[in-house]
This record gives structure tokens, sequence and C-alpha cells, in this order.
């Protein structure tokens, strides 16, 4: 998580929730969500030795975060689907699923990008 702080600079809001840990018995875990301007983190911090920091969520809202093949908050629809395929779930967010997790692509009125929320499933 320090790198990802040192990398991003200090965030505007940062919330920290305990979480039991599924596989320890007795062990308490952290959530800690890192809010920046158009970006927002959520990463699991397992509390071991080393400890490990596991992002599962990731909603980006500011086109200065550019996408991989140039998708970025603001293109329009077609290019995300242009560019990703066939969403498993059509709609207002559209959605593309994996094995570990998804990605919703959000759209206003205009079918203009305006927010993507990744989540990866951690266990």
């Amino acid at each position: 998580m320090d790198e990802m702080k040192q990398r991003l600079g200090k965030p505007a809001s940062e919330r920290i929730e305990p979480h039991e840990n599924n596989h320890v018995e007795g062990q308490m875990d952290e959530i800690h969500t890192l809010d920046y301007e158009g970006l927002s983190l959520k990463i699991y911090h397992v509390r071991e030795v080393p400890p490990r920091d596991l992002v599962f969520g990731l909603t980006i809202t500011d086109r200065r975060f550019v996408f991989k093949w140039g998708v970025r908050i603001g293109c329009h629809r077609h290019q995300v689907i242009h560019v990703f395929g066939q969403p498993d779930k059509d709609g207002n967010p559209i959605i593309y699923s994996t094995e570990a997790g998804s990605v919703s692509f959000f759209f206003s009125k205009e079918n203009r990008l305006e927010k993507v929320q990744w989540q990866w499933d951690i266990d």
C-alpha cells in the first residue's frame, strides 16, 4: 500500500475497516479505501509476515486515467465495445466478467463513458 501511495501521492481520504480473515482463525485483516480525485482503490491488507496488500476494487471517473487501447472517461460506448467486444451483460452499465472478477462501464445519456468499476474476487 505504501508503494501505491508513493506513486499516487497522499489520498484525499482513507478509510480503514477491520475484516476477519477467512483462512486464519482469529486473524483480523483490514480493508483500506483510498480516495483520490477521479480514482478510488479498495485494498485488502493481510496481516501476515510479511504483510500483503491485494487490490480488489478500482473505480475511475476522471479522463486523466487512460486505459490500454485509448479507452478513457468521455469516450463513446461504441469504442468500449469495439475494444472489448460484446459484453456479458448489456445495458447501463455494460459488464464484462472473468473467473477473477468483473469490470463495469457506466455511461451518460449521451452514451459517453462516465465511470469504470473493476471488482476482483478475493478469498
